[in-house]
């Protein structure tokens, strides 16, 4: 085992040299007093594992010594389990969590990059600026959607009341026509009475299905 470690520090591998002046690769802020040194010497245990200890400098070198990942947060050593995730500063962007399968495979899943150190500055371009932006947009076109909502349902509602108010003075209309109706009982009623009355149930009616 330490000859492994040897080697893969003698590579380049291995993260433990600079544990931590900048904060434990791929933990987030939160999670970082996890990783705090214990004791003289500095060790980790194993999170599902407490009684498993490590040397701290076992922590981000490239070798799983913890069966749930959490000694290698920010490598793809302990690829496979999905109890420990890498963490995305993402910094000017949305932080986030990615396996940590996807740390040093070649492939961009952090806007910042923070996942690819290990191939070097030039192969992720940091994009958060641009994600921000793009988020930007969204929210203000998603604000804009829901306030015209909610303008065609306050319009859509005066509509309905300026209706009621309209339906209820044509009903005490219609009354009055009725009452006019009745007092000319023993008489022939008007023709212009009569189709009045009927035009405006009808439209009364109408206006009724409409709510």
């Amino acid at each position: 085992l330490i000859m492994m470690r040897g080697l893969l520090a003698a590579l380049g591998l291995a993260g433990s040299a600079s544990l931590a002046e900048e904060g434990i690769h791929g933990v987030s802020p939160e999670d970082q007093a996890k990783y705090e040194c214990k004791g003289d010497p500095c060790t980790f245990h194993c999170f599902s594992e407490p009684m498993q200890e490590v040397p701290r400098t076992a922590i981000n070198d490239n070798f799983c010594d913890c069966a749930d990942g959490s000694d290698e947060p920010g490598t793809s050593a302990c690829a496979g389990q999905q109890q420990t995730l890498f963490y995305c500063p993402n910094t000017g962007g949305t932080p986030r969590m990615v396996y940590t399968s996807h740390v040093n495979d070649g492939i961009c899943d952090c806007c910042d990059g923070s996942d690819e150190l290990a191939s070097g500055p030039t192969l992720c371009n940091n994009s958060c600026d641009a994600e921000a932006e793009e988020r930007r947009q969204l929210v203000e076109r998603l604000e804009k959607g829901i306030a015209a909502h909610k303008e065609a349902r306050r319009s859509a509602k005066n509509t309905k009341q300026q209706w009621r108010q309209r339906i209820e003075k044509m009903t005490a209309e219609a009354q009055q026509l009725e009452t006019q109706v009745q007092q000319a009982k023993d008489s022939q009623i008007p023709p212009g009475v009569a189709r009045r009355l009927e035009a405006m149930e009808g439209l009364i009616a109408e206006l009724q299905k409409r709510l």
